[in-house]
């Protein structure tokens, strides 16, 4: 049921909701704007109508009346004549292919999930800004802190662009499903209006309606554009469709001479580029009047000069009544990005954010066959990538020389815009901000291409079928990678996290130290405090014994330093076969198959002895150590965990496939770039035992026991962390183990390699706490294998 609310309901909400408001900026323009066009237009007022709202102190439920008030009296006021020219065209039906494009990653996965899901986990913050918009506005949050709240209030202070955030923040309560069931879909319309846009501004170039409908939704394939709609990039394809419809719009205008009305019109599609973009959507602003001034020269009928006062006069005055609210915050979190964004001058010179490396910008052509689209492909112009990004570079200049040749700039107004603004960037900003760029100008590439290859039909068929399949199939061959490497989210878990926060609320609004290191803990646990210790903007940070880069990690708690875990009230940790029992003093509470909870019950152990082993957190004591800890009890007594009986097939010095490497960013686990196996056998005394397999692997992957399946797995998951097999009774004795990975599938995701480290048998008993007294130490606690030992009770 939430599936389909998200997938078909909640758009149809939105595309009705957006097209009323956009037959409202119609009406009161007094002009006839192209059908295609409306539901974009829509978009650019409504998020110029809720941020205005929220950036007034307005709450989200005025927010939310307003928008729907706009759109029904959208249509109320529309007249017979423009709901009669709603009827299906060439732009919905590319809308259409487009959606399904940017929404098949998750919906072929049969359950309602996100991509992106540890590639770049923006939109972990995404989630926490709408929810903040939601209840809060704009407003700080304030209050005692939390991960949640520092991350929330961070765009405030820095004045960070929240207009498309408002926008669907706005749009969830009528949209039925959870927010993060609606964030691919939402990024799905977003791509559907700019290909409504694109479809006309290819049908003004002459393009015939099938061939602009194949040319828009391959301009929206465009694998820049595609890979950050995949990985939750809201702001991005906002700016894609906000600049499409403003390139056609613009087009309109000078079709007209500039007519009032679609000026206004224009300039309501360029404001909210502010709202989202920030002063870069302002450069992209004024980078299309421009482009817009280079199509009134090349215009045979050039509107008059009083005109073009007129249109430069209106404008301004849109632009104010329109951009007023955003003015003050895009010059300040301008003045941030300049720091942060810096192409020179400073350590951001060379800031990559998701990146690996800048990208060259040949990217934009639209074609990258590469598995991550951060990294290189055999470069040369002999290759396959080389001759794809080639075709599409030459066919691109042939159609803009068409456009100028016509001395009608359609699809050149798009490409000039994004062109110019890419090439501005290129010089002041750094690599990651320079990604964006390409990102907006890819569409535009491989549109004009588009046109290129239409033009040549005219003129030399043989030459552009070739030619056109080519580059068609180069978007489609990128696209197909993009889609076989989507990590989707890992949906069970996401829900077993808010179960565990809705538990932990009965426990008042004491703050809990969250020991993974998953960024989503801090959307879906969002009803109580939480401190992700590794999370970069956190209250307290994750102190360890050893100092060393947190960022990505997983630490034990036994490479923690005492004072600090004693710190927090409660602990929230993931369930895992090798990681250390809480302290003595926590009592757990709560347990799901993936997560616990547990609660400081009394005062802290003085001393806390950890003892770690290869791959088990547990391991044999030093007994000189034990006799110390003896020796300063005073009064006090020394408490054990003992951990489960457990045995560990090891992949890493296990006989396995030669396809299966080792993982250079993730010690201890093998990266399988080709279907195969590991094996090898385990020694287990005899008992019921719960295999864990560590790793994260899309595909599935199977584990057997002495030649039967026990059970398989298959998930994204998060750094050093297990996931359950299954459980099976062993004999006393040596059994054969067997770890394998089959072939590819055409399902989403299949192609993630993934990483597979130790396998390990536990034995099915509960750990347990022994306490003995400081004279019997050594007779009990030498010679046995432990989690850890604690010096616990009175001090001197």
């Amino acid at each position: 049921m939430t599936s389909a609310l998200a997938w078909i309901w909640a758009p149809a909400v939105l595309v009705g909701v957006l097209t009323g408001l956009g037959l409202l900026v119609q009406r009161l323009a007094r002009v006839v704007v192209p059908a295609s066009l409306i539901p974009a237009v829509g978009l650019a007022a409504a998020i110029l109508l809720v941020t205005a709202v929220f950036q007034l102190g307005g709450s989200h439920t005025v927010a939310v009346v307003l928008f729907v008030v706009g759109g029904v009296a959208g249509f109320a006021v529309a007249g017979r004549d423009a709901l009669r020219r709603l009827r299906p065209g060439p732009g919905l039906l590319a809308g259409a292919f487009v959606y399904a494009l940017y929404l098949a990653p998750v919906a072929l996965s049969g359950e309602w999930t996100w991509a992106g899901y540890n590639f770049v986990n923006d939109t972990s913050v995404n989630f926490v800004y709408v929810d903040r918009i939601v209840h809060h506005g704009f407003d700080l949050i304030g209050g005692p802190p939390s991960t949640t709240v520092a991350i929330a209030d961070e765009p405030i202070g820095s004045r960070y662009p929240l207009g498309v955030h408002a926008l669907l923040a706005t749009w969830e309560p009528l949209a039925l499903a959870p927010l993060a069931a609606i964030y691919q879909p939402f990024i799905a319309v977003l791509a559907a209006l700019a290909g409504s846009s694109l479809t006309l501004l290819a049908r003004r170039a002459a393009l015939p309606a099938l061939a602009a409908v194949v040319a828009a939704v391959a301009a929206l394939g465009a694998q820049l554009v595609f890979q950050y709609g995949l990985q939750g990039g809201i702001k991005e394809l906002a700016m894609v469709a906000l600049l499409a419809v403003s390139a056609a719009i613009a087009y309109e205008a000078v079709a007209e001479r500039l007519r009032p009305g679609l000026v206004a019109v224009l300039v309501i599609c360029l404001a909210p580029m502010i709202a989202v973009f920030s002063a870069a959507g302002a450069l992209y602003g004024a980078t299309l009047g421009v482009a817009v001034a280079i199509a009134i020269a090349l215009s045979p009928r050039r509107p008059s000069r009083a005109a073009v006062l007129r249109c430069v006069g209106l404008g301004a005055a849109v632009v104010v009544l329109a951009a007023l609210p955003n003015l003050g915050d895009a010059i300040s979190f301008g003045d941030y990005a300049r720091k942060i964004f810096a192409g020179e001058g400073g350590a951001s010179t060379a800031f990559l954010g998701q990146l690996l490396r800048p990208l060259p910008a040949a990217q934009a052509a639209g074609v990258w066959l590469s598995e991550d689209y951060r990294g290189p492909v055999e470069e040369g112009l002999k290759t396959p990538q080389g001759i794809l990004i080639g075709v599409m570079i030459a066919l691109a200049a042939f159609g803009l020389a068409v456009e100028l040749r016509r001395r009608r700039l359609a699809v050149g107004l798009l490409l000039g815009a994004s062109g110019l603004t890419a090439l501005i960037g290129s010089v002041s900003l750094n690599p990651y901000a320079n990604a964006k760029f390409l990102v907006l100008l890819s569409p535009a590439v491989v549109l004009m291409a588009a046109v290129g290859v239409w033009a040549l039909a005219r003129r030399v068929p043989l030459l552009a079928v070739p030619l056109g399949a080519a580059a068609l199939a180069g978007v489609a061959w990128s696209d197909a990678i993009a889609y076989h490497q989507v990590r989707l989210a890992p949906i069970e878990r996401m829900e077993s996290l808010e179960r565990a926060a809705s538990y932990a609320e009965r426990y008042g609004d004491g703050l809990w130290l969250f020991n993974e290191w998953e960024e989503y803990a801090k959307y879906f646990m969002r009803g109580v405090r939480i401190n992700a210790a590794t999370e970069s903007v956190s209250p307290r940070r994750v102190q360890l014994r050893r100092p060393g880069p947190i960022f990505g990690q997983h630490f034990d708690l036994d490479q923690q330093q005492l004072a600090y875990i004693e710190g927090f009230p409660g602990i929230v940790v993931r369930r895992s076969p090798v990681d250390s029992r809480p302290p003595s003093n926590f009592r757990r509470v709560y347990a799901s198959r993936l997560y616990e909870l547990w609660r400081r019950t009394g005062a802290a152990p003085r001393e806390h002895l950890p003892l770690e082993g290869r791959v088990v957190s547990a391991a044999v004591p030093d007994c000189a150590e034990v006799r110390a800890l003896a020796r300063r009890a005073r009064g006090g007594r020394l408490v054990a965990a003992r951990h489960p009986a457990t045995a560990v097939l090891d992949p890493m010095y296990a006989k396995r496939s030669p396809g299966w490497v080792p993982d250079q960013s993730d010690p201890g686990t093998l990266t399988p770039i080709t279907p195969g196996e590991a094996h090898g056998a385990v020694r287990t005394r005899a008992g019921r035992y719960v295999a864990w397999l560590r790793g994260s692997f899309m595909r599935p992957v199977l584990v057997e026991v002495d030649g039967r399946l026990l059970g398989q797995v298959g998930a994204i998951n998060t750094p050093r962390q297990f996931l359950a097999v299954g459980e099976v009774s062993l004999s006393a004795g040596s059994h054969r183990v067997t770890i394998r990975r089959g072939g590819g599938a055409l399902h989403p995701g299949n192609g993630v390699h993934g990483n597979i480290g130790p396998l390990v048998f536990v034995r099915a008993e509960p750990a347990r706490l022994v306490s003995v007294s400081p004279s019997a130490a050594e007779r009990s606690l030498c010679g046995r294998q432990w989690d850890w030992i604690e010096l616990v009770g009175p001090s001197r």
